[in-house]
């Protein structure tokens, strides 16, 4: 099995594991999709599951990642009037 090109690339949303596509690896897809080449041709040469190749010539365009929202350990007790060294102990334990 081919290594990846980019070994210091992690999954965003684990931080480990997986790899993440990289603009330049959708592009090297699509161009040798539309050069004839079949699936698994793109998944062997890319070293990419076919899956990820179906799912890439099915988009219409690269996505992007977004880190989502996350609420602080503190937003229940925001409503009450914290102030000085716990609000500062507060911020630092979350």
């Amino acid at each position: 099995m081919p290594q990846p090109p980019w070994p210091d690339t992690l999954n965003p949303l684990t931080g480990q594991g997986g790899w993440v596509l990289r603009l330049e690896e959708w592009m090297d897809i699509r161009t040798l999709h539309r050069e004839g080449h079949s699936i698994k041709e793109i998944a062997r040469q890319t070293g990419r599951s076919r899956n990820t190749v179906r799912r890439v010539l099915r988009e219409a365009g690269p996505t992007e990642f977004h880190k989502p929202e996350r609420s602080s350990c503190v937003d229940s007790f925001k409503p009450y009037p914290i102030r000085g060294r716990v609000a500062q102990r507060l911020d630092r334990i979350c």
